[in-house]
């Protein structure tokens, strides 16, 4: 009944700071305070593709569709990229400033896919819309009040 270890993915420089496994395309993706993502095979063991992130890579989210992720970094940047695993393209990063620059330390994904959450240093909590690589602000909910003295 014990876990298992089935094989080893290549290390970043530093601290991983997020990890998501797609089974569709036997990959493990992973985000690191190195500001750097990367595609790994799982069946060969192999890295398949790297992106360089703005600066360190806080949080990682998955869409739906397997290809798309949202970053968000150290730097304030909400990015967004598509990852093609087969064929292997290189991707490009679409970023924009969000949380007034300060870290985005949380992201996360609806379930369709068109809408992406986040939680930034600033404790504002945002929800965007996004249609394809482009991200656009709906809502943005503050942090509370101070409690009365």
């Amino acid at each position: 009944g014990g876990w298992k270890v089935s094989g080893n993915i290549s290390a970043h420089a530093k601290k991983v700071t997020g990890v998501w496994v797609s089974k569709k395309h036997a990959t493990v993706i992973t985000a690191s305070l190195d500001a750097t993502v990367r595609v790994h095979r799982t069946l060969q063991q192999t890295l398949a593709c790297h992106l360089n992130a703005p600066s360190a890579v806080l949080s990682i989210a998955m869409l739906p569709d397997e290809r798309s992720i949202v970053l968000g970094c150290q730097c304030g940047a909400l990015c967004t990229a598509t990852v093609n695993i087969v064929p292997p393209v290189p991707p490009l990063i679409h970023s924009r400033t969000a949380h007034g620059g300060g870290p985005i330390h949380s992201v996360c994904t609806t379930g369709e896919g068109h809408r992406v959450a986040t939680g930034g240093a600033d404790r504002f909590i945002r929800l965007w819309s996004m249609v394809g690589q482009e991200l656009t602000l709906l809502l943005s909910l503050p942090p509370p009040p101070p409690p009365p003295r």
